[in-house]
């Protein structure tokens, strides 16, 4: 169950980060996937890149950063 705004954002798009290959480890507000990892911080969605830790890309809403990633 989504306690938190993000955690509502991450259960309305389910559907679309599955497709693109992510997996939600446990209730954590993350989605992983081989190639990086999907975080809600300061008000953005963020993907960084797992081996640096790096911020590859950034967005506004989990969608459009979804939309952003292939």
């Amino acid at each position: 169950m989504a306690l938190t705004l993000a955690g509502l954002e991450i259960e309305k798009t389910s559907g679309y980060w599955r497709a693109k290959g992510f997996k939600q480890p446990g209730i954590l507000e993350r989605l992983e996937r081989e190639d990086g990892y999907i975080v809600h911080q300061r008000r953005e969605w963020r993907m960084y890149d797992p081996e640096t830790g790096k911020l590859t890309t950034k967005a506004g809403t989990l969608w459009g950063l979804l939309k952003k990633i292939h």
